[in-house]
């Protein structure tokens, strides 16, 4: 009985003994670098273990080579233009603009560049901005003399009026505005906001369409923005339409 209760304790010794054999080596393991000259000092030691792994290395190079590509496709990447058409009514000109630039972006695969809506100011209502105003062409729809002439090219003119607002602006990247009262009344309005606090830096992106006019008055101004677009139709019923509209586009890709 004896001698088997001594062959059980056996294990467990040798078990205490590996242990204690082990715990030496991790002290040695310590100690002869530290008493040791070259490649195993403490400091060449410290050293080694400061390197990265080549797991690490690994990673670092695929991250850097992400980080070129990245920044080789953000220097040619093409960003997105937003155009915003201005006309008095924004049922006229502007919504002409607007659908004809959608058109052309459909046709040409631009959508990831060029981004297109119109809007309208007072329509001859002065305090339109003020926050008691409002548009006299809000939530109109769009001029049926045009919308008949537009058929014809097959362009499709709908979409509810409206008027501007500081949000439209801050969006915008380029506002064309059509005749000079329009472009007058969209300054007025975006300096009274600019003084709430609503808009800056707004001057360089609004400019007036080439040929702008400076009409008597609103109904003037409506008139000849109807008489415009149908002379503008007319006239390039045999070559490319709204060849100006174009430009336009291709003007603003090129910013």
């Amino acid at each position: 009985m004896l001698h088997l209760e001594g062959q059980r304790r056996r294990p467990g010794n040798w078990l205490l003994v590996t242990l204690i054999f082990i715990s030496s080596l991790r002290s040695e393991a310590v100690e002869i670098p530290s008493s040791m000259d070259g490649t195993l000092t403490p400091e060449a030691h410290a050293q080694i273990y400061s390197n990265p792994t080549c797991l690490e290395l690994m990673k670092h190079n695929r991250w850097r080579s992400w980080a070129r590509r990245q920044n080789v496709d953000l220097r040619y990447a093409p960003s997105l233009v937003k155009l915003c058409f201005v006309c008095l009514t924004n049922t006229e000109s502007s919504k002409l603009a607007e659908t004809y630039v959608n058109s052309y972006i459909a046709s040409n695969g631009l959508s990831h560049r060029l981004k297109v809506e119109s809007r309208g100011v007072g329509g001859g209502r002065k305090d339109w901005y003020l926050p008691n105003g409002w548009s006299l062409f809000h939530g109109k729809e769009p001029d049926q003399v045009l919308v008949n002439s537009a058929q014809e090219f097959n362009l499709r003119l709908s979409g509810n009026a409206k008027p501007i607002d500081p949000e439209s602006i801050l969006d915008a990247d380029h506002i064309l505005c059509y005749g000079k009262e329009a472009y007058d009344e969209l300054l007025e309005a975006a300096s009274h906001w600019e003084k709430g606090g609503l808009l800056n830096d707004y001057l360089v992106k609004i400019r007036l369409m080439p040929g702008g006019h400076a009409p008597c008055n609103a109904e003037t101004e409506v008139n000849m923005q109807r008489s415009n677009g149908r002379k503008e139709m007319k006239n390039q019923r045999q070559k490319k339409p709204f060849k100006h509209f174009s430009k336009t586009a291709k003007s603003s890709l090129n910013h």
